[in-house]
């Protein structure tokens, strides 16, 4: 999927959960989550600064990680209206920010073209939280949107300096029913699954 779609879909899904649920329909529908992974290829400082000149983010503090025992560096920034924080960090985080298919224990051809495509290609990535204690004035029950009003700010800085992104967790979900639920596996209960293909899968350009 395009980006520019993408952000359309965001703009046009409905506030709302599923209903019997605490689950929103961005949620489902555009594939949000908390954590949710951004990854790009380019200068890590050079993103930091378009971040920073955009007006929508402020870079709090940079701290020194080690992240799948390597060491790296990451900008903390905190979304100018609210509820939303972005952890920056300057190596690749498709470790665990990959497209997930939809049964990890048998992932299709496509899907696993994908976790590649998606390991190195990109050299940064982001996660957006929210964890940002402040919260968007007329939004303060409603973290999915304020998610997506960040994503949106996030998708035209993207568009506007042409950077090569990937936003791997945008395929669509589904609440299963307690009469669907599966064994539990992984040591807890997911109480959704991707119904998506990988065409949900958005890059740019």
């Amino acid at each position: 999927m395009k980006l520019e779609e993408y952000l359309i879909a965001l703009k046009e899904c409905p506030d709302g959960f599923i209903e019997g649920t605490s689950y929103p329909l961005l949620d489902m529908r555009c594939g949000l989550d908390d954590n949710w992974p951004i990854l790009f290829n380019g200068d890590f400082y050079e993103i930091s600064r378009h971040l920073i000149e955009s007006g929508k983010f402020n870079r709090n503090s940079i701290e020194s990680l080690s992240y799948m025992d390597k060491e790296g560096k990451v900008h903390i920034f905190e979304y100018v209206p609210g509820t939303v924080t972005l952890k920056f960090y300057n190596q690749n985080i498709s470790e665990y920010g990959h497209s997930y298919p939809k049964d990890e224990d048998n992932p299709t051809d496509g899907e696993l073209f994908h976790i590649e495509k998606q390991r190195v290609s990109y050299n940064v990535g982001l996660s957006v939280n929210g964890w940002n204690e402040r919260r968007i004035i007329g939004l303060e029950k409603s973290a999915a949107r304020a998610f997506a009003l960040a994503i949106e700010d996030i998708g035209k800085i993207v568009i506007a300096h042409n950077i090569p992104t990937c936003f791997p967790w945008t395929r669509p979900r589904r609440y299963i029913p307690e009469e669907e639920k599966r064994p539990i596996k992984y040591g807890c209960a997911n109480p959704l699954e991707i119904i998506g293909d990988c065409s949900s899968i958005v890059y740019h350009p």
